[in-house]
């Protein structure tokens, strides 16, 4: 078992990698500024208009390029990049649904990972 089982062990007892975390989007015409609060609280505001744009993200600014899906109606796609366009296994594309009652943000590495998440609506 070593010691790599009792870790997982005492985090699961800890509850670590479990939490709450809220999106509050606010979307004027194409502006939107989302505001994301877990462990602490940040703010990214972006136009959703098919045009490159610097956005903040984390500690850092990325390239982001954000518009309605073609295909798929109600699919928002965000395409980010790191601010010199140099690293492209950095680069990822994000698509946002709504499903149901629930928030679904799918994002695709360029590295081929792909994550999910679900975000349940409060009311």
């Amino acid at each position: 078992m070593g010691l790599g089982y009792f870790a997982r062990c005492a985090m699961e007892r800890l509850q670590w990698g479990k939490g709450q975390l809220t999106r509050t989007y606010e979307h004027q015409g194409e502006h939107v500024k989302l505001t994301q609060r877990a462990a602490d609280e940040t703010t990214q505001e972006f136009d959703i208009n098919g045009q490159p744009q610097k956005v903040q993200q984390g500690d850092g600014v990325v390239i982001q390029t954000t518009c309605w899906d073609e295909k798929e109606e109600g699919v928002l796609i965000m395409e980010t990049k790191d601010l010199l366009g140099c690293k492209p296994k950095t680069w990822t594309t994000t698509r946002q649904y709504l499903q149901d009652n629930q928030l679904v943000v799918e994002v695709l590495g360029a590295d081929g990972h792909r994550a999910t998440w679900t975000y349940q609506r409060e009311d």
